[in-house]
């Protein structure tokens, strides 16, 4: 069995700190450990678990939604006053939301978060949700 050293401890925290996602096997192969290891500095070390992100509803707050109707407005009074009558100049768009990591499975999702740490939530909006207010 393995002896847990200060420079593997630190390396195993690198790792999780540069990819949340990264799996037991991951950091097994990268550093060539044992799984028993693996698991002792992830949890009695570094005191972290791997949890999955909840889903939560997206809704705009008031000052979105308010920010939203100002810039609008602007829009519109600079169209009118003249300031502006080249139409494309409006850049309009939808409420579409990318993500640069948008995990399919439960298991895609899991992060290594420390215990003290809540749970990470994801944004989900309804399919059929309306875009107007």
């Amino acid at each position: 069995m393995m002896m847990a050293t200060d420079e593997i401890i630190a390396r195993v925290k690198k790792l999780v700190e540069e990819d949340h996602h990264m799996t037991y096997r991951q950091i097994k192969e990268e550093l060539d450990i044992g799984s028993s290891a693996v698991e002792s500095i992830l949890h009695e070390h570094l005191r972290l678990r791997k949890v999955c992100a909840r889903w939560v509803p997206h809704f705009l707050t008031e000052k979105q939604k308010q920010d939203r109707v100002d810039s609008c407005r602007l829009m519109l009074k600079n169209f009118e006053d003249g300031d502006s009558k080249r139409v494309w100049k409006i850049i309009t768009g939808d409420e579409t939301w990318i993500y640069f990591y948008d995990p399919e499975t439960k298991r895609q999702s899991q992060v290594w978060i420390h215990e003290s740490d809540p749970n990470p939530t994801k944004v989900r909006r309804s399919r059929g949700s309306c875009k107007g207010y």
